[in-house]
Formats: structure tokens, sequence, C-alpha cells
């Protein structure tokens, strides 16, 4: 700050020369608090905050000096930011173009050759004969699609049973302890056809064990004339008619053991 200078109304301090130039230039009134200031005699000078700033700043000229350096370093760094960045937006235009053209070019060769039409006598069509149209099949009687689709289901489903997971060895080949939870029990309505390979995919799909996929499973049911011993089934090619068959009796719902 050169020539410090002291507004008598609000006694804001300014450099000389800036406040000079913002009141012939800009507006008659103080930048900080926008009092007027009609006139330079509202205008003094402030001795004690010059010695201030000699005392502060003793080489003030030098000082001056170095700032002006460095604002034109500044400018010229700017300015080089700028010609790097206008020339990085020209090779993205050039870029842009190109791609384009490629484009067009790669429709103009996809696009099929336009023959010229072949102008032919036309001759006269004959007439066509008249239909005889069929009676209409009489609906009243017509099944819904429906009651088609659930007869088809339940002639499919031809046996019922129970699906009981074993905890552990001890449970075989006697029955669980009273009291002993069976950690899983669901009731399955499938065709007779049904292998114990399909069977094994379906509870591995079901459970919500991560390592299921790499483990076995034992089958077993529980024995035809002595019903407190289980049986293993060792085939997984076994269908669930040839086990009603050998163990179970049709007018019961009987289950199948299976143990991880």
């Amino acid at each position: 700050m050169q020539d410090p200078v002291n507004v008598k109304t609000c006694l804001h301090k300014f450099c000389n020369k800036c406040i000079e130039r913002f009141i012939r230039v800009e507006k008659k009134e103080c930048p900080i608090c926008r009092t007027s200031i009609g006139s330079r005699r509202l205008l003094r000078k402030d001795n004690k905050l010059r010695e201030i700033i000699e005392l502060l700043i003793p080489n003030l000229e030098e000082y001056q000096v170095y700032e002006q350096e460095e604002v034109e370093r500044n400018i010229k760094a700017i300015s080089k930011s700028d010609k790097h960045r206008k020339k990085m937006m020209e090779i993205q235009k050039i870029k842009e173009r190109q791609f384009r053209a490629e484009i067009e070019e790669r429709k103009e060769q996809r696009t099929p050759k336009v023959k010229t039409p072949t102008i032919r006598r036309q001759e006269p069509r004959p007439r066509p004969l008249p239909r005889q149209r069929e009676p209409l099949p009489d609906r009243r009687y017509r099944q819904p699609k429906r009651q088609k689709q659930t007869e088809d289901y339940k002639q499919e489903i031809n046996i019922k049973f129970k699906l009981k997971q074993l905890s552990s060895m001890s449970d075989y080949p006697c029955n669980p302890r009273p009291g002993k939870r069976i950690p899983q029990t669901m009731q399955l309505d499938t065709s007779d056809q049904i292998s114990l390979k399909q069977l094994t995919k379906f509870i591995k799909m079901k459970s919500l064990r991560g390592d299921i996929e790499n483990m076995s499973i034992s089958y077993f049911v529980r024995g035809k004339q002595d019903r407190s011993q289980f049986d293993k089934i060792t085939s997984s090619e076994t269908t669930m008619k040839e086990i009603q068959q050998a163990y179970w009796n049709k007018d019961k719902l009987e289950s199948i053991y299976f143990m991880i």
C-alpha cells in the first residue's frame, strides 16, 4: 500500500492511487461500506499507517517489483494452460469428424443398390370362388383350458410322501429318540417315475448350505416287516414306484429319510 489515505466519513483506509481511480471510473463511494465520497477533499493522508508499513517492509519498492514479476509469471502460466486446452479441444474435434466420416462410410457400404423396376404387363386375375363356411363348433360343451391343465397335472401326480432329514448316524438304523427334533421335514406330491437322483437335485436346490453341492446324500426307508428298523437304498436310479411296491402301504402317507 503506497500513500495510505483515510476516508473522513467512514475512516476506512486505502491506497491513494487505487481509491482515486475507483472514484473516477466506478462510483463516488467507499468500496467497503458504500458511504458517499463526493470529492477528493474527504480523503486525507494517514502518516501513522505509512510509518508502520515502512517499519514492516523497509524495501517496499523491491517488494512491489517482486510482486509484479509474480503476477506476470502467473499470467504466462495461465496463458500456457489455455493454449494447451485449446490444442486438446482442436484434437478432439478432429477425432469426432473422423469418427463421423467413418460412420457415414459404413452406412453407404451397407445400403443396397436400388434396382430399376421392370414394368410387367398385368393380366386380369380370375375371381376366387365363394367359400363354403364350415359350421362353428358348439362351444357350450367345450372344456376350458385351465381344467385340462389341472387334469393333466393330476394324472402326473401319482404319489404323495414325506421327506425327512436325519441329523446323524445315531438315528440309523433305529427310530429317532423321543423328543429329538428332525432337522427338516416336507411333504411332496410327485410322479411315481421320479428317481432318487432327481430327488437329490431337488434337495440340493432347496438347501441353504453352500457346500452341499460336493456332498453325497443317503436315503433310508422303514422296513416293511419290522417298522423299527431302517433299510438303506443304495441305487440312485430307484424310482418312487419301486419303493412304493417294495416297502410302502398305499393307504398310508409314508416317509423317505435322507442324511447328508
